[in-house]
């Protein structure tokens, strides 16, 4: 990967909050040609720093994979904010894929697999339990509705088989999602654990059980 991809990476992210490497402070960011501009949250007093440096940091990690901050203190102070979004910027792009919309062929065949595998009469009384365990709740945004007498519920499988090879389904691999929240699991491969989903979850502030999803590429 090349600098000028971390560079497109990071102008993606510009309405993004990061958290340091240490998760001490809170930060946005925004580029141009020049110059990287970091604002913490805690003071809102925008700094910045030439993307000659930034480059010199990413060179500096792509040939050490060095993470301290201290090591970097020839080339920048900022350094705590720019190895925060090369952290983000390697785990987003080389651990998982993900998909660009819920229509996405591949995101479709993931959400499609859960039903598979829950086809076969043991796994859906497993299914009948998890909804009971969980209270037909969806378990990451809370949502619960019933319609003609009928909980409207999705169960999805955390250990997928697309990714694992297993055909057992136990419980505990079992959770209770609510349809928006069991597609957008779905645009990444392995799918996002419950954990993941409720950091992208954002509450809409208009309409009460609403909700919009952050930037998740």
């Amino acid at each position: 990967m090349s600098f000028e991809i971390f560079c497109d990476y990071i102008k993606s992210k510009q309405d993004v909050t990061f958290l340091t490497i240490k998760q001490k402070k809170a930060f946005t960011i925004w580029l141009d040609d020049v110059y990287l501009y970091i604002t913490p949250l805690s003071s809102g007093s925008e700094r910045h720093t030439r993307l000659s440096t930034v480059e010199k940091v990413y060179n500096y990690n792509k040939a050490s994979g060095s993470y301290i901050t201290s090591d970097y203190t020839d080339f920048t102070l900022h350094s705590s904010y720019i190895l925060s979004l090369l952290d983000s910027f390697y785990k987003k792009r080389l651990r998982f894929e993900t998909y660009k919309s819920i229509d996405d062929e591949s995101a479709i065949e993931g959400y499609k697999l859960d039903s598979l595998i829950l086809k076969t009469t043991r796994n859906q009384k497993l299914a009948t339990k998890a909804k009971l365990r969980d209270k037909y709740t969806c378990q990451v945004c809370s949502y619960k509705v019933k319609i003609n007498e009928t909980y409207v519920i999705d169960c999805h499988h955390t250990n997928p088989l697309a990714t694992t090879g297993e055909t057992k389904t136990e419980l505990d691999t079992l959770v209770c999602l609510c349809p928006n929240c069991h597609r957008v699991a779905h645009l990444k491969s392995p799918p996002y654990t419950v954990l993941e989903l409720k950091e992208l979850i954002v509450p809409s502030q208009t309409i009460q059980g609403s909700y919009e999803v952050r930037d998740c590429q």
